[in-house]
C-alpha cells in the first residue's frame, strides 16, 4: 500500500538548499526509474553516505517509498510534489528578490509612521476602556430608542 504525502494544509517538511530537498528534486525529475543512494550522489553535489542519509529521512517522512534498494515517488504524488518544490522555489525567489531598505523590516519603523487619525477621535481606545460594558449597553439602547422614537 502507497504512502501519503502530507496534506496540503500541512507545512511542508523540506526546506530549500537542503540535501533532502536536494534528493527529493531529483526523485521527482526521474520518479519512474527510482534510485539508488550512489545514482543521487552522482546527480546531486551529496556524498553517498549523506544522499542516503537524505532517502532514509525521505522515507520515514512518507514522502518517498523504497523497495530493494532504489527509492522513488509513488507516481501518484509525483505531480504533487513537484508542485509543492516549485512553490518554495517561488517562495525563496520572493524572499531574495525583496529589497534591504525595506523600512518594514527594520526594529522600530512603526514610530515614523503617523498615527491614522486616533487623536481626532473623541472614543478611542483608552476613552472606551475607562467606560464599563453596562454604560456601553446603555448608551446603544438609548441610541436604539432615540432612533426608533424619530424614525
Amino acid at each position: 500500500m502507497a504512502k501519503m504525502v502530507c496534506s496540503l494544509d500541512e507545512p511542508f517538511p523540506i526546506k530549500p538548499e537542503t540535501a533532502d530537498y536536494e534528493v527529493l528534486r531529483v526523485l521527482v525529475t526521474d520518479y519512474e526509474a527510482g534510485a539508488t543512494p550512489a545514482e543521487i550522489a552522482a546527480n546531486t553535489e551529496l556524498s553517498t553516505s549523506r544522499a542516503a542519509e537524505s532517502l532514509g529521512a525521505l522515507s520515514t517522512s512518507a514522502l518517498i517509498n523504497q523497495e530493494d534498494g532504489v527509492y522513488y515517488v509513488n507516481p501518484y504524488q509525483a505531480d504533487r510534489l513537484k508542485r509543492r518544490l516549485e512553490s518554495v522555489d517561488a517562495v525563496e525567489q520572493l524572499f531574495d528578490s525583496t529589497p534591504d531598505d525595506d523600512v518594514y523590516a527594520e526594529p522600530g519603523w512603526d514610530d515614523q509612521v503617523s498615527s491614522i487619525g486616533m487623536e481626532d477621535d473623541s472614543d478611542t481606545v483608552d476613552s472606551r476602556s475607562s467606560r464599563t460594558v453596562e454604560e456601553d449597553a446603555e448608551g446603544l439602547v438609548a441610541e436604539i430608542e432615540e432612533q426608533n422614537s424619530t424614525g
